[in-house]
């Protein structure tokens, strides 16, 4: 099992990156926003999970754990694979999603692409009454920055910084309104202000 992928990114696509791990470079499916704030050079840690299905590997990466767990509970929905969970994550983020199936919002989750009336009343089946656990990293709320504030320092933590480092650097980088339009960009704002650990 991959569970981290930490490296130099090599490659940015729409919707997935080329990190070199020791020399060799890995594929990663990330979500858009993250590729959209992620460009050649910049150093990433991914937390992972590795997709077998006939012939095809694939790694699909995530900037913060708990994005890990909610696309693994998406893929334990029947009908509902890899490349629809990752959809639903780069269309409405992970607050969005989970709020989304908290309120039993179907007209959000039809939104999203691959997503028709059937896969969206069986996601809210499955996934609504086991939400709990995954869902409680984050505010519940969903609201932009603060949020955001939230998921950057977990992931600062993640990647090794303890978290009074990690909340003043995001904090200090949340004040530029560029950085604090996703948590792609928090991130690696603070990890400028951080510097080499």
């Amino acid at each position: 099992m991959i569970s981290v992928v930490a490296g130099k990114v090599v490659v940015v696509h729409r919707d997935r990156v080329v990190v070199d791990v020791g020399g060799v470079g890995l594929e990663v499916s990330v979500a858009g926003g993250f590729a959209e704030a992620t460009l050649a050079g910049d150093e990433v840690c991914l937390f992972t999970t590795l997709t077998v299905r006939q012939e095809d590997l694939t790694i699909y990466g995530f900037a913060i754990r708990e994005e890990l767990e909610l696309f693994e509970l998406m893929t334990s929905v029947p009908g509902v694979g890899a490349k629809i969970a990752r959809s639903a994550l780069s269309s409405l983020g992970y607050n969005g999603l989970v709020d989304a199936i908290r309120q039993g919002n179907e007209p959000v989750l039809r939104k999203v692409p691959g997503v028709g009336p059937r896969a969206a009343a069986m996601i809210l089946l499955s996934l609504r009454p086991r939400l709990g656990a995954a869902a409680d990293a984050a505010p519940a709320d969903g609201s932009g920055a603060a949020s955001h504030v939230g998921e950057a320092v977990t992931a600062l933590q993640g990647l090794g910084w303890n978290k009074r480092d990690a909340m003043t650097a995001v904090e200090h980088a949340a004040q530029d309104a560029r950085a604090a339009g996703s948590v792609a960009s928090l991130i690696k704002a603070a990890l400028a202000l951080l510097g080499p650990e």
